[in-house]
């Protein structure tokens, strides 16, 4: 999406675009879905992020009713199980890529990238349940950004052309 939006299409700008995906990760549901209707939204307002969520889910909608076709017609033969874990093996690589490009470009000072890195060892180390990991980075980004403003410009509408 960063490729898409901020890159090639200049629909969003870098600091719009990092701004927003901590907001769009704490909010319920997919990931991709809810960028990509924050940012049909962004651009044009509800009906950008209406149609931006549709052009997401249809295609993936369509993917699994053709991958559940799949599944009841050959089963678990080897030739299915192979495709599967080929499957696997792109997930994997396209999550690492996109963490890589992502981790590159933020601009998070050395006690947020503590922060992130204690929250990680929280959660798969010691088992703390997600809810108990957010209210202690909120206790501490509270604490640290006590006084400072900050910019949520990323969540005010798109201006409106008259």
């Amino acid at each position: 999406m960063h490729l898409e939006l901020v890159e090639e299409r200049d629909w969003l700008t870098e600091k719009q675009f990092l701004n927003a995906l901590p907001f769009c990760m704490m909010l319920p549901g997919p990931g991709a879905m809810r960028y990509c209707a924050y940012s049909g939204w962004k651009i044009r307002g509800m009906a950008g992020g209406l149609i931006a969520g549709l052009r997401l889910v249809l295609p993936c909608t369509t993917a699994m009713m053709l991958h559940a076709a799949f599944c009841v017609r050959l089963g678990m033969l080897p030739i299915a199980y192979a495709l599967y874990l080929g499957v696997n093996a792109i997930a994997i690589i396209e999550v690492a890529e996109s963490l890589g490009n992502l981790s590159g470009q933020s601009p998070l000072s050395l006690d947020r990238r503590a922060v992130a890195i204690l929250s990680f060892i929280a959660i798969f180390a010691f088992g703390l349940p997600l809810p108990v990991v957010f209210a202690g980075a909120a206790v501490y980004g509270a604490v640290a950004g006590a006084g400072r403003r900050r910019d949520l410009t990323f969540l005010q509408p798109p201006q409106r052309a008259r």
